[in-house]
């Protein structure tokens, strides 16, 4: 998607645009968590508690559901290979 289209759904008032940013953002972007920081912070947080995790590729996403959910929030991270174990 150009920078351009990215930016104006942004910032537009259109959730359901946002949305669907959101949920390109999680199952396609190599720049995962740098494309989510642009997002507003209260919506990222409404749309990761939200999200529908499709059947179809649901570990990998999950993954990087959780992941995000650590990195922005401090939640718990679930995956056992990325935990830091003293």
């Amino acid at each position: 998607m150009p920078t351009e289209e990215f930016e104006r759904i942004l910032q537009s008032g259109d959730e359901r645009r946002k949305r669907f940013l959101f949920e390109k953002i999680s199952l396609n972007s190599s720049n995962y968590l740098s494309d989510l920081q642009l997002l507003d912070r209260h919506q990222l947080y409404t749309m990761l508690t939200e999200m529908k995790v499709p059947a179809f590729n649901r570990d990998y996403v999950l993954r990087r559901k959780n992941i995000a959910e650590a990195f922005f929030f401090d939640l718990p991270l679930h995956i056992k290979e990325l935990q830091w174990n003293p």
